[in-house]
């Protein structure tokens, strides 16, 4: 199959909007009730949910390096490509058996199919249509990904509702054959690779100029303090919030609908919360530091007291309503922090 330089440019465009619009619903099909089934169907108690996500942190953290070189040195398209299946094959897994120990294997796979696909999407995308283009896409791409997340949310719920496991089983088969369709159509053009000699020695010149920087400006010390404080608070927040609803609160009824249906409606609300602050956000003067420290302190501070008040809600409503008030805190809070 052969491409035209303008026809090669429209495919890439439309190639990567596409993926993105299913790559969110795939993903948020699968996440919106992953923790439910590892608490209902697995067993998990709260200390093996947040050991499941200390294995992925960990082994993202030592394979995002190894896994950058197949980007760099052989192709951004084969990376690409490898996450996907990896991560579908990750999450099968998991659907498929409820047990501590494949669970925690198959977070190793999904680790290693995310970092596959850590920044390879967007170097791709500007080998092929060009860093004047990549802005807009990467907003189109990002619109597109929130209307699949919507969707993915209410097909997760509908299936959530047949068999809890159907969500992550189906995620994963979906993830595979998107990354069937890719093989297909996804071209690379513009990719020019690392030379495979050099590569260990750019990772290790790469290293040595981080050294250096912390070194020579110790506010870096200071902002990777602020990241490992958030991550690491964050993570209890992250991986028991479903788990802390469950065991604690009476759910309203909803009729005939299950109550799984109520983490849908969390999740569609939240998401709709978190696309607000994130268009307040553009609204700031980005570019002023004390706009950044103001906003960011506040967004924070917020967070911390609305996740106090998630922990120790007496009902129902007070929980959802500081679960909500989170989200948009760690929503816009986020950039803020990464600007």
């Amino acid at each position: 199959m052969s491409f035209r330089p303008g026809r090669r440019l429209q495919d890439a465009a439309a190639v990567y909007l596409i993926s993105e619009g299913v790559g969110a619903f795939i993903r948020t099909l699968t996440y919106t009730v992953l923790t439910i089934y590892y608490v209902t169907s697995a067993d998990l108690n709260p200390l093996q949910l947040v050991l499941v996500g200390t294995v992925l942190e960990a082994a993202t953290l030592l394979l995002e390096v190894p896994t950058g070189v197949i980007a760099d040195v052989f192709s951004r398209r084969l990376s690409i490509l490898l996450g996907h299946l990896l991560w579908g094959v990750a999450f099968i897994l998991e659907g498929s058996a409820p047990l501590f120990a494949a669970i925690l294997l198959a977070e190793v796979i999904r680790a290693v199919g995310e970092c596959c696909l850590s920044g390879a999407t967007q170097a791709w995308l500007a080998d092929e249509v060009g860093e004047e283009r990549l802005g807009l896409l990467l907003v189109r791409g990002a619109q597109l990904g929130r209307v699949g997340a919507l969707l993915g949310i209410v097909a997760s719920v509908g299936l959530a509702s047949i068999e809890i496991n159907l969500p992550v089983v189906v995620g994963g088969a979906l993830s595979i054959v998107l990354a069937g369709w890719l093989l297909l159509v996804m071209p690379e053009r513009g990719f020019r690779p690392l030379e495979r000699s050099s590569a260990g020695t750019g990772l290790l010149q790469t290293a040595a100029t981080g050294i250096a920087q912390f070194r020579a400006r110790s506010l870096l010390l200071v902002f990777l303090g602020i990241a490992a404080a958030v991550g690491a608070s964050s993570e209890g927040f992250d991986r028991l919030w479903e788990a802390h609803l469950l065991a604690t609160f009476a759910f309203p009824s909803l009729g005939a609908l299950e109550p799984i249906v109520w983490f849908g409606i969390i999740n569609v609300v939240g998401l709709l919360l978190g696309i607000a602050a994130a268009q307040a956000l553009t609204r700031l003067d980005l570019a002023d530091d004390r706009v950044l420290a103001r906003w960011g302190l506040l967004a924070h501070c917020g967070w911390m007291v609305s996740v106090m008040v998630l922990g120790l809600a007496p009902d129902f409503l007070t929980a959802g309503l500081a679960l909500w008030a989170a989200r948009v805190c760690k929503v816009a809070g986020g950039p803020l922090l990464s600007t």
